[in-house]
């Protein structure tokens, strides 16, 4: 449905989002209101399936991304666009997944002449390449780090943040490739909670035996297998390298 008010009569309040129906918002932008996707009135002073003020709309679909999809066009309505960081915030907040493209390309192609405000190692990129970068979930690594445990065994903690503006919705698993203690090498899969909203990180272990070799980084949709790449540099097959294992002499 396009509207949140829409979305709010089919749904009886506080009944959450069992039923995973997502919104499609066809006027991202083209005004405050989204082209009259929201209403005027603050959700204190009307009823639960009435349209609300941009304010309590934005809360409302900030909650609701975190079950199901949120996404539709980003459109220019004819007045004065919102600015690069105004844009950002607005994304990250209602937790977008996808813009589709086909209706209305061009506040799009003025985003392409944006600078990307985000800084960091997105200083140099267009807004466009930003916003395409993170719609939906982004799954970086942020540390993997060894200890020593007893038994000649030791214990891999990873760090991994969602950094794209949706949260993650389908069960899926990391995987982590080590050396085997025995001159081979084994699997062992890991698989954190969802949904796992924008922002959270999780930290997955595992312990294995002390041995040498590359610590390589995997993860696959659980339903089917699927490959899910992270932001991280990978090889052909979508592994991250971690580091590598050494026995001290």
């Amino acid at each position: 449905v396009r509207r949140p008010s829409q979305w709010r009569a089919l749904h009886r309040e506080g009944e959450g989002c069992l039923d995973r129906m997502g919104l499609f918002d066809d006027g991202m932008f083209g005004s405050p209101d989204h082209l009259g996707t929201f209403g005027a009135k603050a959700r204190a002073d009307t009823s639960w399936d009435s349209p609300w003020s941009r304010e309590d709309e934005l809360e409302f679909l900030s909650a609701l991304s975190r079950q199901a999809p949120y996404g539709g066009e980003a459109v220019w309505g004819g007045g004065e666009p919102p600015e690069a960081r105004e844009a950002l915030e607005v994304l990250r907040k209602t937790g977008v997944t996808y813009l589709n493209r086909d209706h209305d390309r061009r506040l799009l192609e003025l985003w392409r002449e944006w600078r990307c405000p985000a800084g960091g190692v997105w200083a140099e990129a267009s807004l466009f390449d930003y916003v395409g970068a993170h719609l939906g979930y982004r799954l970086l690594a942020r540390e993997a780090r060894v200890t020593e445990e007893r038994g000649g065994r030791c214990r891999v903690n990873v760090e991994i943040e969602n950094t794209g503006f949706a949260a993650v919705y389908q069960e899926f698993r990391f995987v982590l490739d080590y050396p085997d203690g025995a001159g081979g090498r084994a699997a062992a899969p890991a698989c954190p909670e969802t949904p796992w909203p924008s922002g959270e990180t999780r930290r997955l272990s595992w312990e294995i035996p002390r041995g040498e070799g590359e610590l390589w980084l995997s993860a696959a949709r659980s339903r089917d297998g699927l490959g899910v790449f992270l932001a991280n540099e990978a090889d052909g097959e979508g592994r991250v390298l971690l580091g590598e294992l050494r026995r001290e002499e």
